[in-house]
């Protein structure tokens, strides 16, 4: 795994620098992702 990846998940982010529209859209983007997954995941 890439560290630098894993140095930003891990720190703290400061999410007042988005909106809450953005950080609603990447919800939702997160949900969609992992639904995908589950369904790749029940389908083989």
């Amino acid at each position: 795994m890439d560290t630098s990846l894993t140095n930003t998940i891990n720190s703290p982010m400061d999410l007042s620098q988005f909106s809450a529209q953005e950080l609603k859209d990447a919800l939702y983007r997160i949900e969609n992702k992992k639904n995908e997954e589950r369904e790749t995941l029940t389908k083989n």
